[in-house]
C-alpha cells in the first residue's frame, strides 16, 4: 500500500490535495474544484479545519532524486577531444 504524502510540486497551499490527488489518480482539477464546491454548501469553515489538520498530519513527500544532467549526456568539454598545449 503507497503511503499519503503532500505533494511539492502540484500545490497552491499546502500541497494536501496535490498529494491526495496523486495517491488517488485523481486529475487535481476535479478535485480541487469537488473542493471547492462542497465548502461553498458547507459553509467553508469544516473544509477549512479538515485541511488544516491534514497538512499538519500528512508529511512532505520526500524530494525526488533526479539524474544529473552530466550523467545522462556529457558536456561539450567532455565529448571534444582535449589538444595538447604545444601542438
Amino acid at each position: 500500500m503507497r503511503k499519503l504524502y503532500r505533494s511539492r510540486d502540484d500545490k497552491i497551499l499546502g500541497g494536501v490535495l496535490g498529494g491526495l490527488s496523486e495517491h488517488l489518480a485523481v486529475d487535481m482539477s476535479l478535485l480541487r474544484l469537488g473542493f471547492v464546491i462542497a465548502a461553498i454548501f458547507t459553509g467553508g469553515v469544516p473544509l477549512a479545519v479538515v485541511y488544516l489538520v491534514a497538512w499538519l498530519i500528512i508529511p512532505l513527500a520526500p524530494p525526488k532524486q533526479e539524474a544529473s544532467i552530466q550523467e545522462i549526456s556529457p558536456t561539450q568539454e567532455e565529448a571534444a577531444p582535449q589538444e595538447e598545449p604545444g601542438e
